[in-house]
């Protein structure tokens, strides 16, 4: 994933990739809420999701995301899963 210069754009990069790769969260929303406060420049943000479905197969595993805001003010997000 790309550098974004917004953290909604970020956020929306994050659920594309999500959609791409076919993970649907228990609680969408809680990504949202964990990145609804403003991020300090070379600050990093985590938060882990719980994921209802991986490929359309009910799954244990969670969404691990990582933004960090670089101190050009741009974004760069992670995804991973386990």
């Amino acid at each position: 994933m790309q550098n974004q210069d917004t953290i909604s754009s970020t956020l929306e990069t994050i659920a594309s990739e999500m959609y791409a790769r076919q993970i649907v969260l228990a609680k969408p929303a809680e990504m949202f809420e964990a990145f609804s406060t403003p991020l300090a420049y070379n600050e990093v943000r985590k938060c882990d999701l719980e994921i209802a479905t991986l490929k359309q197969r009910l799954t244990k595993k969670y969404a691990h995301i990582v933004v960090e805001r670089l101190d050009s003010g741009r974004y760069e997000p992670i995804l991973y899963v386990l």
